[in-house]
């Protein structure tokens, strides 16, 4: 409870109004405080209704403004991403990833890698065009299992939207993927979790010491 927060210097703490709205995520490249490449999408299929396992790109200038705004004054550098409601006023922004996140799963390839490698940087932003779509192959199975969506749509998305992992060009991902999933396995037994839970597990940082 609110009663129970007693933020101080060493320990502080963010207490933020709960927000109701759409969720729209974002993952940007910013090179030098200039947004050089975008992505606005939405989670059509969530786990436990908070971890998307189907992305969808969509077209929010207003997002890409905010952001854009934002990364200018801080003079940022590198991977970021956002967590918006969209409320009936506009979004309002609830989170900060500074890091990779799933929307580069929708980023093409001739957006994202000038926009990380080119010496200099491309002068104008590129911006995902909205209908870009990617899943998690896995994670549309378990909300399948959990009821989250019918087998007809699950075969159907399955046989037009691309996997994050399976490429018949690349398969290394999707093997990797099977030693990881063993790895996190064998966590959830140790710790007595559930597998998405052991997965999760060191996401979040709230200031403890890291071992």
């Amino acid at each position: 409870t609110l009663d129970a927060c007693h933020p101080t210097e060493e320990n502080p703490w963010l207490v933020q109004e709960f927000i109701t709205g759409k969720d729209v995520c974002t993952y940007s490249v910013v090179r030098g405080g200039k947004l050089l490449a975008h992505t606005t999408y939405e989670t059509p299929v969530q786990i436990e209704d908070a971890y998307g396992v189907q992305f969808l790109a969509v077209d929010r200038p207003e997002i890409v403004q905010i952001i854009s705004t934002m990364v200018e004054a801080l003079k940022y550098e590198g991977s970021i991403s956002f967590d918006f409601k969209m409320t009936d006023t506009g979004p309002c922004l609830i989170e900060c990833n500074p890091r990779c996140t799933n929307g580069a799963l929708l980023m093409p390839g001739e957006i994202m890698v000038p926009a990380i490698v080119n010496d200099p940087p491309p002068s104008e932003l590129k911006v995902t065009p909205a209908g870009e779509k990617s899943q998690v192959g896995y994670g549309m199975i378990s909300a399948l299992w959990d009821k989250k969506i019918t087998l007809p749509r699950t075969i159907d998305d399955f046989a037009t939207i691309s996997d994050a992992y399976v490429d018949r060009h690349d398969l290394l991902p999707v093997l990797y993927s099977f030693l990881c999933f063993q790895r996190f396995e064998k966590l959830a037994e140790k710790d007595h979790v559930e597998l998405l839970d052991a997965m999760l597990e060191d996401v979040a940082w709230n200031g403890a010491t890291i071992q």
